[in-house]
């Protein structure tokens, strides 16, 4: 699975609870020696998630 194929996944679900314009940003990123690293998990990430990879699930939904 790729980063926009584990985004376009959250996006379905965040859409059909009716929240689709309230999720403005990627899904993750990669956690390593930084905090914002490889992999991003986004509409344009093409990179393959791997086993033993780490990596946050942040599917951000802000209300105003």
């Amino acid at each position: 699975m790729t980063g926009s194929e584990a985004d376009e996944l959250a996006r379905i679900i965040i859409e059909q609870a009716g929240y689709g314009e309230a999720f403005g940003h990627g899904l993750g990123h990669g956690v390593g020696l930084a905090t914002h690293e490889q992999p991003r998990l986004g509409p344009n990430s093409s990179e393959c998630l791997a086993n033993s990879m780490v990596f946050t699930i942040e599917p951000g939904i802000y209300l105003v």
